[in-house]
Parts: structure tokens; sequence; C-alpha cells
């Protein structure tokens, strides 16, 4: 190989190289990233369901179920005055 065509192999080389540790280190933010977003979403999904099983407790509380009938009863009157 001549010296000219070598010096450019090299140069390639150099290049793909520099280029292969650019891509690693996106990679590797970008795998952070990935699992800073999954915890959160962990963490929402939690949130989510403790207000779902809060709703459900309140909404079979005696409490709900008696402000249930008041509830319609108003709706009612609103109705009727229409």
């Amino acid at each position: 190989m001549s010296g000219e065509r070598h010096d450019k192999v090299e140069e390639e080389i150099r290049q793909l190289r520099a280029a292969l540790r650019q891509s690693q280190r996106e990679l590797s933010s970008a795998r952070r990233r990935t699992e800073e977003v999954e915890l959160e979403l962990r963490r929402t999904k939690r949130s989510l369901e403790d207000s779902w099983y809060q709703l459900d407790t309140l909404r079979k509380s005696e409490s709900w179920r008696v402000g249930s009938f008041l509830r319609k009863a108003k709706n009612v009157a609103r109705k009727l005055r229409k």
C-alpha cells in the first residue's frame, strides 16, 4: 500500500473511531434518559392507581351513597324548574 493510500486509510479509521465514540456517548445518554422516563412513568402509574383506589373507596362510602340520593334529587328539581 502506498504511503498516501495508507494515510487516507488511517485517517478514515480515525474518523470512524471518533464517530463510533460519539455514537456510544449518544447511546449512553439516550439510555439514561430512557431510564429516567421509565421511572417517571412508574411513579405516574402508581399515583394513578392510588387515585383510582381513593375514588373507588369514596364511591363505596356511606356518605357518597347518601350524597348520591341528594345529587339525584337536586338534578330532578333543577329539571322541574326549567
